[in-house]
């Protein structure tokens, strides 16, 4: 169920109940606060001249529904914000249980087509024009969006048969197999090919978010942050007037939400990859890394090899590595909430100087703009 500014066919009770749910009277000091962050954007915007930013052509998408816009940046919770996007749109498969945004499936979300919701490159001036009441984007930490990126993408199977620029980008004479498959690309690696590349276009989910959204060609009316992910988002949805049943989620509920998502998404791709690429037991591996990357699985659980062993894992290892990491989650009691980002400093410490400084030229206007400090160790 949700309300949206232009219905009206919703009764009285329905509406207090969605008002209930999500308080605008709360979000008066967040109101304050967004107007200071978009002045501060906005005044530093104009510390620099405006034919630098004409020149910046973004390229970004926005997702348009209903007048609300959304300029996309992967890695800064696009799932979330495209399912909702898509529920109150009502562009879901029909016939299909849908009672949430989250019950939308990923690769719906990302890989099939939605006539309900418009979607325009950031490069048109027409939408870039129209992107004010109702235009909102999110931002984060570029440290912590490069590290989530690479985990996603290099270190899990999702970009092994299609990033071979990367490999291309830091080694003079790679061998075939290095460009077919690129699943041993290390973090230093990853992060060199983002350097040398730049400033010619990087994938999307590395391109700075100045690059793609350009908070200095639009007005956005909302700029939220990842690292204060959920109050914003409810203030944008209060703020444009969207009202939906949103269940609490505890810790554990969004550990188990993530995991269960990555282990299909990623263990599914073994369709659509060579099996020279793709290897089961690797895949397994990985995903247990990136978990414990992720803070949800203790780093000192090691992999389980010997259940993987005597278990059906070959016939299906999407079922029983599910079934053995939501068991280890279950059973544990150690404490972990500072293990995410121990680990991601543990990454960047094994980084070069030079890689770390070029990468401060690289996301300079996110650092400066957004307000993030580009002295990692800080």
């Amino acid at each position: 169920m949700f309300i949206t500014s232009h219905e009206t066919s919703v009764s009285t009770s329905e509406m207090n109940k969605h008002n209930s749910i999500v308080n605008p009277d709360k979000f008066k000091d967040m109101d304050k606060t967004m107007k200071i962050k978009l002045n501060s954007i906005e005044e530093k915007c104009r510390s620099m001249p405006e034919t630098y930013w004409n020149k910046m052509v973004p390229s970004g998408k926005a997702w348009s529904y209903d007048n609300i816009h959304y300029c996309i940046v992967p890695k800064v919770g696009c799932t979330h914000w495209k399912r909702i996007l898509l529920f109150i749109s009502h562009d879901y498969p029909k016939g299909s249980k849908i009672t949430a945004p989250g019950d939308i499936d990923r690769h719906f979300v990302h890989f099939e087509s939605h006539p309900s919701v418009k979607q325009t490159y950031m490069s048109d001036t027409c939408i870039r024009k129209v992107m004010t009441h109702k235009s909102f984007m999110f931002t984060r930490d570029p440290w912590a969006r490069l590290w989530s990126a690479y985990i996603d993408k290099f270190l899990l199977p999702d970009f092994w048969e299609i990033g071979e620029y990367m490999v291309k980008a830091i080694k003079q004479n790679p061998s075939k197999r290095e460009l077919s498959c690129v699943k041993d690309l290390s973090f230093q690696e990853f992060l060199s090919a983002v350097v040398k590349i730049w400033p010619r276009r990087l994938n999307e989910h590395m391109e700075p978010i100045t690059s793609l959204c350009s908070p200095c060609l639009v007005q956005y009316a909302a700029i939220g942050q990842m690292e204060n992910f959920e109050d914003d988002s409810d203030y944008i949805l209060s703020k444009f007037g969207i009202f939906f049943h949103q269940n609490s989620s505890t810790r554990r509920d969004v550990a188990v939400q993530e995991i269960t998502t990555l282990t299909r998404y990623n263990f599914e791709k073994e369709s659509t990859m060579s099996a020279d690429c793709f290897n089961k037991k690797l895949v397994a591996q990985r995903l247990w890394k990136a978990f414990q990357f992720n803070g949800y699985i203790d780093r000192l659980t090691p992999f389980p090899q010997k259940e993987f062993k005597v278990s059906d894992f070959w016939q299906h290892p999407k079922k029983t590595f599910l079934n053995i990491i939501l068991r280890t989650l279950e059973e544990q009691t150690t404490d972990i909430r500072t293990q995410k980002r121990d680990m991601m400093f543990e990454a960047y410490n094994e980084v070069s100087k030079d890689v770390i400084n070029r990468l401060k030229t690289v996301y300079k206007h996110d650092f400066d703009l957004f307000g993030y400090d580009n002295d990692l160790f800080s």
